[in-house]
């Protein structure tokens, strides 16, 4: 989670790093196509779920970004990884339910504010570029490695890349339109909006031992905590995405888990969550601000602008068996 731009937890690469091989595009099979935007009950729903999750296999078919909203693509990858969840030990006197019991809580700082506001909750990909040590395609990399799902089946940046050539062609880009036009398809390329973005999953029971749990704000005081109807389309790890492997993703249901959080000296210890798909105003349930925030400042009278409810949060220490945490918690 190491640093992710204007909008949650800032991304740094690990060191090592599986290189994927580029893969052919793949259609969808014949009379797979139906309408992109959904129009009916949640038996249409499900139905439109169930047949695209069967699509998905070791990759999202290139059509389905067609067929399907962004939202659709997710939950359907999301549902392909519940299987991960068997790995996971499901009772203990520690044990707590990821989709009751946490909160998914996005940090950002003072002048990132606007932009998330106009634009929604952005990751690396759409940004383009990161502060840390990472790169766009090394990131997607990971991030295929993580779900064994290849999320663009042309190759990372193809689906950008080829619309630039076509468009360039025809004459109707030349100079710095180019430049232009790239950050604008980096920013609704439906591959990077399908992407995750990365939060803190924070465990709310202070009294169970989940390892040494270690909060830092140097990635922004301010912060927003989702809304759950986004967890059907959201995985987490016991540790940071970027140094965990496939058999540390999982996916959120309402069965009790026991699992500390992990790290190292280099990758401190926390739970992440990585939601997919896109994330803006409408999928934050109330801002959270350091207690004490004056009301008055520029900052709290933009969020309180959004009409969403804003609460303050003290960062709290504790103690539980040989394990130490840090974590913020809410003011009811």
């Amino acid at each position: 989670m190491k640093r992710q731009e204007n909008l949650a937890i800032p991304l740094v690469l690990f060191a090592s790093m599986l290189i994927l091989p580029t893969i052919d595009a793949v259609a969808l099979p014949r009379g797979a196509r139906c309408e992109k935007l959904f129009t009916g009950g949640a038996s249409h729903h499900a139905t439109r779920q169930a047949e695209l999750t069967a699509l998905i296999t070791d990759r999202i078919p290139d059509d389905a970004y067609k067929s399907y909203s962004t939202e659709e693509i997710a939950e359907a990858l999301v549902t392909k990884l519940g299987d991960r969840n068997r790995r996971i030990r499901r009772s203990g006197r520690n044990s707590f339910r990821p989709s009751t019991e946490t909160d998914l809580m996005l940090f950002f700082r003072e002048d990132s504010v606007d932009s998330i506001i106009k634009d929604g909750f952005l990751n690396i990909h759409q940004v383009g570029h990161t502060n840390g040590d990472s790169t766009p395609s090394a990131r997607a990399q990971l991030e295929n490695y993580l779900t064994g799902i290849t999320v663009e089946s042309g190759g990372y940046g193809s689906h950008m890349r080829d619309t630039l050539i076509k468009e360039a062609s025809r004459g109707s880009l030349e100079g710095a339109k180019i430049s232009t036009r790239r950050r604008e398809l980096t920013r609704k390329d439906p591959y990077n909006r399908l992407r995750p973005k990365s939060a803190y999953l924070v465990v709310r029971s202070r009294s169970i031992d989940i390892g040494n749990v270690v909060f830092r704000n140097q990635y922004g005081h301010y912060g927003a905590v989702l809304k759950e109807e986004v967890q059907p389309r959201s995985t987490w790890t016991p540790t940071d995405s970027l140094a965990a492997s496939p058999n540390d993703i999982f996916v959120f249901d309402n069965q009790p888990v026991e699992i500390k959080a992990y790290g190292d000296k280099e990758v401190k210890y926390y739970f992440e969550a990585q939601v997919w798909g896109t994330l803006d105003l409408s999928h934050v349930a109330y801002w959270i601000v350091p207690q004490g925030t004056n009301r008055n400042s520029s900052l709290y009278q933009k969020l309180a602008a959004t009409g969403i409810p804003i609460k303050e949060y003290g960062l709290v220490e504790d103690t539980v068996g040989r394990s130490s945490t840090r974590r913020p918690v809410v003011i009811d």
